[in-house]
């Protein structure tokens, strides 16, 4: 039972972030994200035997530049899987709702220093989206440090982002530690290509990891609209499966 658990967590919880990074919004300025994924997979780490599993992950993120150093979110996440093990069919569908903020504690764009940013968030999370001892609906908090570089290369635009985090869960202990990076270049004008990895952790009591990495180009349809594919897999990880997928994401800044 264990186990059937962990599985639905990793596949239900775990989600690829959007492109907010470390970065804050001017005063007044809304940028609105959406993401499609669809990803399967026919194993399990940290399991033998075969594993027939499928999943469809959806999300919608908005941000708005309270202050220019705050800046507001909130993201909503629906996610429904499918998966056959040791004979067993099982569907399984799983939201979660997120708010919160990001403060730019220290901005060095002008000396080369980088952008260092705090973020808080905290979200109501179903059963179908919960590690091990999570509740019917159980409350997410998260606190997340980010840093962020811009540099040139070759003539072309260049960054990094850089995030570390802790999450506390009710009535589940320990909570769980992120870790995410991103790098990306913007080849010409309105093209970026972007690598990002996505890690989560919860290695005491009956933990579990999953690492994803993501391959990504981004391309501006309009002045305000840019479209986003990628392919996403998962190299390594405990409890969880070993997917591969596909997204689709619309950028609108207007």
């Amino acid at each position: 039972m264990r186990s059937a658990v962990t599985l639905t967590f990793a596949i239900l919880w775990f989600a690829v972030p959007t492109a907010a990074a470390a970065w804050t919004l001017d005063t007044g300025e809304v940028r609105v994200f959406s993401d499609v994924v669809a990803s399967r997979s026919g194993r399990q780490f940290g399991r033998d035997g075969m594993l027939d599993f499928s999943k469809l992950f959806v999300k919608a993120d908005g941000e708005y530049g309270f202050l220019n150093s705050v800046t507001l979110f909130a993201t909503q996440e629906y996610s429904r899987a499918q998966w056959t093990a040791d004979g067993r069919r099982t569907v399984a569908n799983g939201a979660t709702f997120e708010a919160g903020g990001r403060l730019r504690l220290h901005n060095g764009r002008n000396d080369g220093t980088g952008v260092v940013s705090l973020q808080i968030s905290v979200a109501t999370v179903g059963a179908l989206g919960m590690p091990v001892g999570g509740s019917a609906e159980s409350k997410r908090a998260e606190t997340r440090l980010l840093y962020g570089y811009g540099f040139p290369v070759f003539g072309c635009d260049g960054f990094v982002d850089i995030e570390v985090g802790s999450r506390w869960i009710d009535r589940v202990k320990p909570g769980e530690f992120v870790a995410d990076a991103a790098v990306g270049l913007w080849v010409q004008r309105g093209i970026l290509i972007m690598a990002q990895n996505y890690n989560v952790y919860r290695e005491e009591g009956f933990g579990y990891r999953m690492h994803k990495i993501e391959l990504s180009a981004v391309g501006r349809v309009s002045d305000t609209l840019s479209l986003r594919v990628g392919y996403i897999f998962t190299p390594a990880g405990d409890k969880a499966p070993k997917e591969q997928g596909y997204g689709v994401s619309l950028w609108y800044n207007p």
